[in-house]
């Protein structure tokens, strides 16, 4: 479930709200579904974790991989990814995605949006 945060980032006068998403299932978990006819850009998103992490957690749209980082530690911030002003695009229906290499409590706060 995403959380609503403040508005604070102004992408071409559109204001684009960051969301705080969690999950703790080991493997691929979707954070956003894309809905058929639309595609996700994604502006940043950054990490917390609830407990010392071994192996990498990688962020992906769909298959393809966009940030990540390897053995994060509990109460760490981490930056998965940051293109903004740019933006990484998804495919039609591609979904945000993380990849926990273990069962951790983690946080993602990303700024996104989906158009199509």
């Amino acid at each position: 479930m995403a959380d609503k945060l403040s508005p604070h980032l102004e992408i071409g006068r559109k204001a684009v709200v960051p969301r705080r998403l969690n999950c703790t299932a080991s493997g691929a978990n979707i954070l956003v579904a894309v809905a058929a006819g639309q595609r996700i850009k994604v502006y940043r998103a950054t990490l917390s974790v609830n407990a010392d992490i071994t192996g990498e957690v990688k962020l992906l749209i769909g298959a393809t991989e966009v940030g990540g980082v390897y053995n994060p530690k509990s109460g760490g911030q981490y930056l998965l990814m940051s293109a903004t002003p740019d933006y990484e695009i998804g495919a039609d229906g591609d979904d945000l995605i993380v990849n926990l290499p273990s069962e951790t409590l983690v946080t993602v706060n990303a700024v996104y949006e989906l158009i199509g």
